[in-house]
């Protein structure tokens, strides 16, 4: 399964977050491109 670490960054406040999304959630992820909802 895939493993990866996102940074979730809010640009209004400046704070960012780094999550770790592993399995299921993670797949969701593959093929999409910075910006894509």
């Amino acid at each position: 399964m895939p493993e990866f670490k996102v940074v979730i960054a809010d640009p209004k406040t400046g704070r960012a977050e780094q999550v770790e999304v592993k399995g299921e959630k993670a797949a969701r992820l593959l093929g999409l491109k910075i910006g894509d909802v």
